[in-house]
């Protein structure tokens, strides 16, 4: 209860308010690179377009109140088990194949 407090007390006092939410599918994104946002959750599929922002940035562990601790995302790829492609598919992805019957 106290995470989810302290949280929810955080829109326009440091964090964007909904209205800024409201502006459109990439909101975050474009207040992160326009320096209005200085801390920004999100994944490796975003790295790209961090490539021409003015100014450093790095990834660090999520703050936490008495336990500092990071959340895991993970993908998934998925090649079908009948596929005459399934050498390509591996060699595409990097990943080991796992087959199911």
């Amino acid at each position: 209860v106290a995470a989810a407090s302290w949280l929810v007390s955080k829109p326009g006092a440091v964090m964007p308010t909904a209205a800024d939410g409201a502006g459109g599918p990439d909101f975050d994104s474009e207040l992160f690179k326009s320096g209005k946002l200085a801390m920004w959750h999100s994944g490796i599929w975003m790295f790209d377009g961090l490539q021409d922002v003015p100014f450093d940035w790095d990834i660090v562990v999520e703050p936490g109140e008495t336990t500092k601790a990071s959340a895991m995302f993970t993908n998934g790829a998925v090649v079908s088990a009948t596929t005459a492609k399934a050498e390509a598919a591996d060699l595409k992805t990097g990943f080991n194949r796992l087959v199911l019957p």
